[in-house]
């Protein structure tokens, strides 16, 4: 558990410096925009993989029963939710709508597994990552931030419809 702690706080560390623009922008000044880009993945990345080898050594500690058909309806969640994120850095009409795809299909795919485990590290994963896309949406919203020029093109619907379900079936068969 003690890995997946660290690997959190890592995470969302790295990730918490997009919010404060000044640090971002004084470290990207320092580094160049390459160089910044590549440590944020890096770390981002290192935390990503102790938050996975923490999850998957932790001990169960069941906080709450999961919800009856919870893992039927992340079935269905968990296409729509490979969509948004795929949908999130493309010109495509769901962005357009949406605004926050990314967010969105994170606060899907966290909300759902939640559901379905009610163990304590569960609830650690995915509710950390619910709550920081609840607040990185709100974020936005607050500095009006928007990602894109209100453009769209329905071929790149397409491939995030496309390039979601494939990525979706992907991750089921490996899950």
């Amino acid at each position: 558990m003690i890995l997946m702690i660290a690997g959190t706080i890592l995470f969302f560390g790295i990730h918490a410096l997009p919010f404060h623009t000044g640090w971002r922008n004084t470290l990207i000044n320092k580094t160049g925009e390459k160089p910044y880009k590549g440590i944020f993945s890096l770390v981002a990345l290192t935390g990503l993989l102790l938050i996975g080898l923490g999850y998957s050594t932790a001990n169960y500690h069941e906080i709450w029963p999961p919800v009856e058909h919870a893992r039927s309806i992340a079935l269905i969640i968990m296409p729509l939710t490979f969509i948004l994120l795929a949908s999130a850095n493309m010109k495509s009409h769901i962005r357009r709508l949406l605004k926050h795809p990314m967010s969105i299909g994170i606060m899907l795919w966290s909300g759902a597994h939640l559901l379905a485990n009610g163990d304590q590290a569960s609830i650690l994963l995915f509710g950390s990552f619910f709550i920081y896309a609840l607040i990185s949406m709100i974020s936005a919203e607050m500095r009006l931030k928007y990602l894109g020029d209100g453009s769209a093109s329905l071929k790149f619907d397409a491939i995030a419809v496309i390039s979601g379900i494939l990525l979706y079936a992907l991750v089921l068969s490996a899950h």
